[in-house]
């Protein structure tokens, strides 16, 4: 399968996506639902990882896939930090806030260029919320 769900940190506090190869949505969506399985069960707010750094490309029709997800955002969902995309899928992030604001309200996410970067900006945001 090419697209994998693993635990990214000991404490089960961020789920990771890698995405290797060529993937396609349903692989994606098959993923989903375990997430959500697990957003179910959880007892606080999760933040993801989707490593696209080893993907051989996006599939077509990102945004009503993106669309799709987002509409579909669970409450414990947290931030979702991209990585390795450049900036492509960046300039569809920014695309996806435009033409689907509402469910872009709903789902929260980040660009990072490599994984320790994406790791850093969900410490950071775990800071964040504590002292707030």
């Amino acid at each position: 399968m090419a697209v994998t769900l693993s635990w990214d940190d000991a404490e089960h506090t961020i789920l990771r996506y890698d995405f290797t190869g060529r993937w396609t949505w349903d692989e994606f969506h098959d993923v989903l639902v375990q997430v959500v399985k697990i957003l179910d069960q959880a007892p606080a707010e999760i933040n993801m990882i989707a490593d696209l750094s080893q993907s051989a490309g996006i599939p077509l029709n990102l945004l009503p896939n993106i669309k799709r997800v987002a509409e579909m955002a669970h409450p414990r969902a947290g931030l979702t930090v991209y990585v390795g995309t450049g900036g492509l899928l960046r300039a569809f992030g920014e695309m996806f806030t435009k033409i689907y604001p509402s469910a872009a309200a709903k789902y929260k996410f980040d660009f990072a260029r490599t994984l320790d970067d994406a790791r850093q900006i969900l410490r950071q945001r775990q800071s964040q919320r504590k002292t707030d």
